[in-house]
């Protein structure tokens, strides 16, 4: 019995031991950017080399120790490289920047999309800059460094604000280009953008405290996806009509609405609590509020806030 139990833990140790040896060198390369990032997503697809390694040990479990240790990591190598050589190619990760000004130019809309790991960012209206002079947008990242990627087609200007982490770019095999960050780091973000230009706002945080003084801003878009969140959101006064989507696990969440828009506002939340101006909004059905003249008003805003605990204000 002692030379069975003796035999399993050597057909264990092999496998797991060189398993930690092979995550371990991979960690490290990538730590110190000798390899990209991108090999752990090709190395996935190997998944089932596990199984046929498991096989192995059994197979040759009563075989000379250095067969069975050869086999094994003669396999690893393998896939390893295998994963290395199938990698697509990868940008070069963007530089950390501390602040960010871009010229307004001919852009005619812009789509911003922010994405880390919490924090604060607070978002304005840049009414300091015209003429030559007039920028699209002006990042202040302050103590915490960040990554600008930044893509146009014609009038039509796309920024990925991200929270430093690997970012991504993938070239996959049915000829589309993709990107995608890792957002490990914390936002401390005051950002300014034009009021001359179209806009949508994308927001994916874990935990955020979000200022949005749109007052001034073409706002068509703003959706914010967030863990745990306190966001105050000042809607403009002449905005035509704009959506607001907001999901967050846990949220406190301010609206300020000016008097001449009118708001349709749907609230999903178990466990919330909504206090909405009984004045202006009325409540139509249940957690859904209407202003009397939505239907007719040329500055309107339609809400819908999902949470499994909201706090909502709106006034």
């Amino acid at each position: 019995m002692d030379s069975v139990s003796t035999d399993r833990r050597r057909r264990g140790s092999f496998l797991a031991g060189f398993l930690l040896i092979a995550l371990g060198a991979l960690l490290l390369l990538t730590t110190t950017g000798a390899v990209s990032f991108g090999i752990w997503l090709e190395i996935v697809d190997y998944w089932p080399v596990l199984l046929l390694l498991t096989g192995m040990e059994i197979i040759l479990a009563r075989r000379a120790l250095l067969i069975r240790a050869g086999v094994i990591a003669a396999t690893l190598v393998a896939v390893v490289a295998a994963a290395y050589l199938s990698m697509p190619e990868y940008d070069p990760p963007e530089p950390l920047r501390t602040e960010y000004v871009e010229p307004l130019g001919d852009a005619r809309r812009l789509h911003l999309s922010m994405a880390f790991i919490g924090g604060d960012v607070e978002l304005t209206s840049d009414t300091t800059s015209s003429g030559s002079f007039a920028r699209l947008l002006a990042a202040d990242f302050g103590s915490r460094p960040s990554r600008v990627i930044r893509e146009q087609s014609n009038g039509d200007v796309e920024f990925h604000l991200a929270s430093s982490g690997p970012f991504l770019r993938h070239s996959s095999y049915d000829g589309y280009t993709r990107r995608f960050s890792l957002p490990v780091g914390l936002a401390d973000w005051n950002l300014e953008v034009s009021p001359d230009v179209e806009i949508d706002i994308e927001i994916s945080a874990g935990a955020a405290d979000l200022a949005l003084d749109l007052r001034g801003l073409n706002v068509r878009n703003l959706d914010v996806e967030a863990g745990a969140s306190d966001i105050r959101v000042q809607l403009p006064a002449n905005m035509g009509q704009t959506y607001v989507d907001i999901a967050a696990g846990a949220t406190d969440v301010e609206l300020l609405v000016p008097d001449n828009v009118a708001a349709h506002i749907d609230i999903a939340s178990p466990l919330g609590s909504a206090w909405i101006d009984p004045a202006r909004f009325m409540e139509i059905e249940d957690d859904v509020y209407r202003s009397a003249n939505y239907s007719d008003s040329r500055n309107r805003v339609w809400v819908d806030i999902e949470a499994l605990s909201a706090n909502v204000t709106v006034r």
